[in-house]
């Protein structure tokens, strides 16, 4: 009898190390998520407004000033200019904030690279045309041959085009896969019956240009 009671006290203590341990592994696994979910949540607020800032840049670029009497050609340079004095410094956080959330979604991930490469791409080229239209301003000549002016035109207004697509897209997969409640839910209904938005988005990453 003494060694039964012996035996069971043994294990009693033994099973309540067990449940102690267990618990405080869940309480930790916890912390760590609800860490982990604060972290992508920051990082996601910061993102948005960074591509929100951005599409709003190409839409004021695109909507100010316009001239109905201008040609085709006319207008991709007055475009040009205008993105050159809207343009937006991203905050340094971007990079290592596309890097936080990443993993939340393939689509999130893909469009987010995209629009982050195309900036990245196009940061030193519309520098150059920044500093060419400053000299204009200054009733100067560039310092540039047209032909590579041009060239830097085209890369700034079809990029730049391109990149408020993604950055629209970006934004709204942001809201909805991270900051949003039910983001699951979200990756069901895309898959089985794909909104207007997601269709466009599906179109864009296959095609890979406007």
């Amino acid at each position: 009898m003494d060694e039964l009671i012996s035996f069971l006290r043994d294990w009693k203590e033994l099973v309540g190390a067990v449940i102690g341990g267990v618990f405080s592994l869940f309480v930790a696994l916890l912390v760590a998520y609800q860490a982990r979910r604060s972290e992508e949540k920051t990082a996601a607020t910061l993102l948005i407004g960074e591509f929100l800032r951005v599409n709003a840049m190409v839409n004021n670029a695109g909507s100010s000033g316009q001239d109905l009497e201008a040609t085709p050609e006319q207008e991709r340079h007055l475009l040009a200019e205008r993105l050159c004095r809207f343009r937006v410094k991203l905050s340094p956080l971007f990079d290592a904030s596309i890097a936080r959330v990443m993993h939340c979604d393939v689509y999130l991930a893909a469009t987010m690279t995209l629009a982050s490469s195309f900036i990245r791409d196009t940061e030193p080229v519309i520098e150059r045309l920044a500093e060419d239209v400053a000299a204009l301003h200054r009733g100067e000549e560039p310092k540039r041959i047209d032909a590579t002016i041009d060239s830097d035109i085209d890369v700034v207004t079809s990029g730049y085009k391109l990149i408020a697509l993604h950055a629209k897209h970006s934004a709204r997969l942001l809201q909805d896969l991270v900051l949003g409640a039910f983001p699951t839910w979200c990756k069901i209904r895309r898959r089985l019956s794909p909104s207007r938005p997601d269709q466009e988005l599906f179109a864009l990453l296959k095609r890979g240009s406007i």
